[in-house]
């Protein structure tokens, strides 16, 4: 075989991305059900072990990679024969050679990850994966910011959930706007929870797969498992009939938490189709600023020491 010849790096892959409590997890849970796609759960050994293959190499990088639980069933011997076709070994091709092993045990032919975060690795994971595609979940910032502040991790005001939701959207929007539209699917929570086969067919489209309408109906759990109970609980709702009335349950929330949400979201938020509750921007005092950095502060060691919630098990580097 041409040692240069078909990379694992180069088959086709799909990364979905998007700020915590966006919705990831559903459209993973969806997009599992069809019968060429598997898409792992918060598996992202392509950015966090960036540092273990420069310094280490290939062996101690797939070590490290029988770390993650989502990795369990890799036939490790396998994908050592299959590196050793390739030359100038990749972190790209360790990681699409586990994967691509995953996929002939399943029978399906596209591999990919679902990771909030990779909104901050764009470019690094365009770049790893040529042949890749990105879809990014974007959520109601007021929605996100109701549903993040009721975790023990995380934001923990309003406003700093609004802020948080702010760099991320707005990260990954700019990266992706680099990248050719076949590469990249953009959706709204609310459209895919209101007309989920209208929002998914342009998905599977990108992907490079017929959508079918089997991947809207009762999902596969053992295929969808969530790798620890913690994150079961988290994601609950995503083992759930998909429902429209989630769109709106953000307008029970107070109007000065809406106030100091739309402060830092109010024109970007407008970008993606949510109204603001406001004509202009909220304004923010530095007593709201001082009083939610106070609060976040003290929320946090209050959860530190709850301990009944985690962070994700795999965090990513900073820039």
């Amino acid at each position: 075989m041409n040692m240069i010849e078909c990379r694992p790096s180069d088959a086709p892959c799909v990364f979905l991305l998007g700020c915590d409590r966006s919705g990831t997890t559903l459209v993973r849970s969806i997009l599992n059900n069809h019968p060429d796609v598997m898409i792992s759960y918060e598996a992202p050994a392509s950015v966090t072990l960036v540092e273990t293959f420069q310094q280490y190499g290939m062996r101690a990088t797939i070590e490290a990679m029988r770390s993650f639980e989502q990795f369990d069933a890799v036939d490790w011997l396998h994908v050592f024969d299959r590196l050793d076709e390739v030359s100038d070994v990749t972190l790209a091709d360790v990681v699409a050679a586990a994967n691509n092993n995953l996929l002939q045990q399943n029978g399906k032919h596209i591999w990919g990850d679902k990771t909030p975060a990779y909104t901050r690795f764009v470019d690094t994971l365009a770049s790893m994966y040529p042949n890749s595609v990105f879809v990014h979940i974007v959520r109601d910032p007021r929605a996100v910011a109701a549903s993040w502040v009721q975790t023990d991790w995380g934001p923990n005001t309003a406003f700093h959930a609004g802020r948080e939701w702010q760099q991320r959207v707005s990260e990954a929007d700019r990266s992706l706007k680099q990248l050719p539209e076949s590469r990249v699917a953009v959706i709204r929570f609310e459209d895919f929870l209101v007309d989920p086969e209208k929002t998914i067919q342009p998905v599977c489209q990108r992907i490079g797969v017929p959508y079918t309408s089997a991947m809207l109906q009762e999902r596969d759990l053992e295929s969808d498992a969530l790798p620890t109970r913690f994150f079961q609980k988290l994601h609950a709702k995503s083992q759930e009939r998909l429902d429209p009335s989630r769109t709106d349950r953000w307008r029970s929330i107070d109007d000065r938490k809406l106030a100091l949400i739309e402060s830092q979201t109010w024109e970007l938020m407008q970008l993606f189709g949510y109204e603001p509750t406001r004509k202009t921007p909220p304004s923010v005092t530095n007593w709201d600023r001082l009083s939610s950095k106070v609060h976040n502060r003290l929320r946090q060691v209050t959860n530190q020491l709850k301990q009944k919630q985690s962070p994700p098990v795999y965090p990513l580097p900073t820039h």
